[in-house]
């Protein structure tokens, strides 16, 4: 076998696992929930851990932010016409799916959204973090925000 022909040999390789991750990705998007968000209320902290090829498409395989510096907890069905996305940091931005860090008019965000059922992500406020704000989809948004909401009330007492 030639060189030319392992090089060819090697970027198709290449070329069918980027295919394949994206294929993944997209389809693993269309579920409700895009990433898991645990609290650990006993050393105040909210873990977002994406699903499986969202790690590597949003560039991140867990965000750990402390309950205190979360200032808000809503569900936003309007929150992807009220950002505007100036640049990415690191991610992946399609017309209607956006995984990773960004950089828009109102700050830092990461995101972990994309063609949901629901069609309101859940949006968390932050002060003092890397990301001025999260925006994640969740199965059922509005209970996840009520769980949020109240491990932040326990926290704060």
């Amino acid at each position: 076998m030639s060189q030319g022909s392992g090089e060819a040999i090697s970027a198709l390789i290449v070329l069918l696992a980027v295919v394949a991750l994206l294929g993944s990705a997209v389809g693993y998007g269309r579920r409700a929930d895009k990433a898991a968000l645990d609290v650990d209320s006993t050393v105040g902290l909210l873990c977002v851990t994406p699903h499986k090829a969202l790690k590597l498409l949003s560039f991140r395989s867990r965000i750990t932010v402390p309950l205190d510096s979360i200032t808000e907890v809503s569900v936003n069905p309007k929150i992807w016409q009220q950002c505007t996305v100036r640049r990415r940091r690191a991610g992946l931005a399609l017309p209607g799916i956006r995984y990773g860090g960004f950089i828009g008019d109102d700050g830092h965000s990461f995101w972990l959204a994309g063609p949901v059922a629901s069609g309101a992500p859940l949006v968390l406020r932050l002060t003092g973090q890397p990301f001025d704000y999260l925006v994640i989809d969740q199965a059922d948004p509005g209970s996840t925000a009520l769980r949020l909401r109240n491990a932040l009330r326990g926290n704060r007492r």
